[in-house]
């Protein structure tokens, strides 16, 4: 079935332009706006996209530009504090999360899973370093789980048989229960849950204060829906560890802060702007990306 999702688009712009005065800036902002304009009603078109928020950084100043609605039923406008959906960028927050862990001395990268879950000892996941977690090189753990992983019991009897297909370090494929598995031992490092500490600390950490792993009550209004092939209203499904991997929802004004954070724009306390650095620490180099 083909999912036609609402979009969040953030696009960070190094400009060197000199505003000499107030036109000059006007004119440069009209320039922007166009673009912007021109791009979104591509996309939009081409995607059949009902909504689009796109957050720009120029000069380290934040714009934002809001297309389309939210909501088809309510007729509900985009704006830069609709909660859109992250899907896999979420795994962003996983690294910061266990990034953080590791600053605060209950995880170190190079441990191996079994230090913090002792049912997975004498398996082949269990002597796994986080490492090859978090950069997909265990061994080929695949895309999703089963569909009959449902539970906590699931998941750790699916860890305990899976066999690697390939060699560890050898290949990487991209797989939620990879980083699912990254940031759910993270957290049991820290004896925290996972969604409550990224909502009670990592996200306030980041100065983002409109983004959930579960929206509250008061801010479903402000929930964009996606739309399916039929044209009916969907949101993300449930699913083990899917807040490690693919649950985040976020505003593009947070997720520009969130941008503005990693390249050092703002102001952060030691240990989260530690623990952003730590996830733009290189691994494995590859043949076009580190």
């Amino acid at each position: 079935m083909k999912i036609i999702l609402n979009k969040l688009v953030i696009t960070t712009l190094a400009a060197t332009i000199v505003m000499s005065n107030d036109a000059r800036a006007e004119n440069n902002n009209q320039m922007l706006r166009k673009a912007v304009d021109k791009q979104a009603e591509r996309l939009m078109q081409q995607y059949q996209i009902p909504g689009l928020a796109v957050g720009i950084i120029v000069d380290g100043k934040s714009q934002f530009y809001n297309y389309g609605v939210a909501n088809k039923e309510k007729n509900q406008a985009v704006t830069q504090n609709t909660l859109f959906e992250l899907g896999s960028v979420s795994k962003t927050f996983a690294a910061t999360f266990a990034s953080y862990a590791q600053g605060n001395g209950t995880l170190s990268f190079d441990d191996t899973v079994d230090k913090y879950l002792p049912e997975l000892k004498n398996s082949v996941i269990g002597s796994t370093k986080f490492t090859q977690l978090a950069t997909y090189t265990a061994g080929g753990l695949p895309l999703q789980f089963p569909d009959n992983v449902k539970t906590d019991d699931d998941m750790v009897q699916y860890y305990k048989s899976w066999q690697p297909t390939f060699a560890e370090n050898s290949q990487r494929l991209y797989s939620n229960p990879s980083i699912g598995l990254f940031g759910y031992v993270s957290a049991l490092s820290m004896k925290v849950d996972y969604a409550q500490f990224l909502e009670i600390k990592i996200f306030p950490s980041l100065g983002m204060s409109n983004t959930f792993v579960n929206v509250p009550a008061n801010k479903m209004d402000d929930y964009a829906f996606g739309y399916n092939a039929s044209g009916d209203a969907v949101r993300v499904n449930p699913g083990m560890l899917d807040a490690q991997a693919y649950g985040i929802k976020s505003t593009s004004a947070d997720m520009v802060q969130f941008i503005k954070a990693n390249l050092g724009l703002v102001s952060l306390d030691d240990k989260i702007n530690t623990a952003l650095k730590s996830t733009r620490k290189g691994y494995y180099q590859a043949s076009t990306f580190t």
